[in-house]
């Protein structure tokens, strides 16, 4: 017997979802009434969707289904319904060969990701050290930054891109005000790579840019504050020197750190007694090492200012103009051609001096 050929007939439904078969019950008028059990006699029909897969069963009146096969096909219906809740839960059940698939997914989809990751940073390197275009440096390390945001090697990026920035705003004549706000974004990109990294895993590069992005943003610190601030770069610069000893960013901090407090006013050095005594000897030295790893005219013109203020002209006036005969070698070299033009004719002026 069909469905059409039933008197009273009345649609049973099992809708399958991921953990579980309910069974419904259509009654005229297109309304649907949820079955507890499994208790009248039931013939199925399959079938079969993609999006709503579900088992409809066709329901006679009691009127048109003999006695006698009630009660087993009663019993068959509740077998029959605890096997499909059976076979429901089994399908919702990963096997072992699926993990494995998905586990294989993810990692190649990470690794992926890092292969990605470890070509932009050598990408943004090259524009800056090959082509020496500062701006298209920082430009692309800023973009790799909004995908991945909480990635030390491309913070630390960032915050090199931001002192670059700042040297840039110095050669356009741009308000400390915009210059401040670089410094200070550079000082927490770094001081955030360092917070996604321990202590002792922060490498040489990353501590060699915290110290200078700390040196940069020293002025904005305050006077009574500086003296800790300046102790603290001391530290950070020296931890990267332990664990490189040409990381040529922390000797260009150390160096400068010796100048500035070595060349401090009276009134100065009486505010902040309790900061380290600069060197002028110890800040040459370390010039000296910069340009030995790193020969660029900022390390030139970071040298020639210690050799000024510990009045050997001479011996600044030398080094000047043979790093002004060179061309462009390093990224920063084209924003410290006027500061070296600067320094070297002060020299000139105190070398005159001592002529007459």
């Amino acid at each position: 017997m069909t469905s059409s050929q039933l008197v009273g007939e009345e649609r049973m439904m099992v809708s399958k979802g991921l953990n579980s078969v309910t069974l419904f019950q259509s009654r005229p008028g297109g309304k649907l009434r949820a079955l507890s059990s499994a208790n009248t006699p039931v013939f199925p029909e399959f079938l079969h969707s993609d999006k709503n897969p579900q088992i409809v069963f066709n329901r006679a009146s009691h009127s048109d289904m003999p006695g006698s096969l009630m009660k087993p096909l009663s019993r068959l219906a509740i077998v029959a319904g605890t096997l499909l809740l059976g076979l429901s839960a089994c399908s919702s059940v990963p096997s072992p060969k699926e993990v494995e698939l998905w586990q294989s997914r993810t990692i190649a989809a990470q690794k992926d990701s890092k292969r990605t990751l470890i070509r932009e940073l050598r990408s943004i390197d090259k524009i800056r050290e090959e082509t020496l275009d500062l701006e298209a440096s920082r430009s692309r390390c800023l973009a790799l930054l909004k995908r991945f945001p909480d990635t030390a090697p491309v913070l630390w990026r960032a915050a090199r891109a931001e002192s670059d920035y700042l040297l840039i705003l110095k050669s356009r004549k741009a308000t400390e005000w915009e210059r401040n706000l670089a410094a200070l974004s550079s000082l927490k990109f770094v001081q955030r790579a360092q917070s996604l990294l321990r202590q002792d895993n922060a490498s040489s590069a990353l501590l060699g840019q915290l110290a200078w992005s700390m040196r940069t943003s020293a002025h904005i610190q305050g006077m009574f504050s500086q003296a800790k601030w300046d102790i603290e770069t001391f530290e950070v610069a020296k931890r990267a020197f332990a664990k490189n000893s040409k990381e040529s960013r922390a000797l260009a901090t150390l160096s400068i750190l010796h100048w500035r407090l070595a060349t401090r006013s009276d009134f100065t050095k009486l505010v902040t007694m309790s900061v380290p005594k600069g060197s002028l000897e110890e800040s040459i030295q370390l010039g000296l090492r910069c340009i030995e790893l790193r020969p660029s005219l900022e390390h030139h013109v970071l040298l020639a200012r210690s050799y000024m203020a510990a009045e050997k002209y001479k011996d600044a006036d030398e080094l000047l103009q043979k790093a002004l005969k060179r061309s462009d070698r390093y990224p920063r070299d084209r924003y410290y051609r006027e500061q070296a033009m600067q320094v070297l004719d002060r020299t000139t002026r105190e070398l005159n001096k001592y002529q007459f």
